[in-house]
């Protein structure tokens, strides 16, 4: 989707079928079948990644996460929402935890008045 802003909206789901039933019900959005750790786009293509209660189902999350770096401009920003974790879920820290910090990942906590916990 392209705004009067020039701001482009990208879907990124692995299911196919899934796929197929955004770009029918919403066309002016671009739909890519793929996955988050092998992003199909160039480096540096994206301004702000975000995902919304769908990284804990990422296998690989560390490689995810250095494929976001790879594809955020260096002034780009990853939002991340996830639901509380449950009974030996991950937290995002410990999907960051042996990632290098690069300068421009952060996170916050709910809550927390905004305090970042940069990775």
């Amino acid at each position: 989707m392209t705004g009067a802003e020039g701001v482009s909206v990208r879907v990124l789901e692995p299911d196919g079928n899934k796929v197929a039933s955004g770009r029918r019900r919403r066309p002016t959005i671009r739909f890519e079948q793929g996955h988050a750790e092998r992003l199909p786009f160039p480096d540096a293509a994206f301004d702000r990644v975000t995902a919304v209660v769908a990284f804990h189902h990422v296998e690989e999350q560390d490689q995810a996460i250095e494929e976001i770096r790879r594809v955020l401009r260096p002034s780009g920003k990853l939002v991340l929402l996830e639901l509380p974790p449950g009974p030996g879920a991950r937290t995002r820290h410990a999907m960051a935890r042996g990632v290098p910090p690069r300068g421009h990942l952060a996170f916050r906590e709910p809550g927390d008045g905004g305090q970042e916990v940069t990775s």
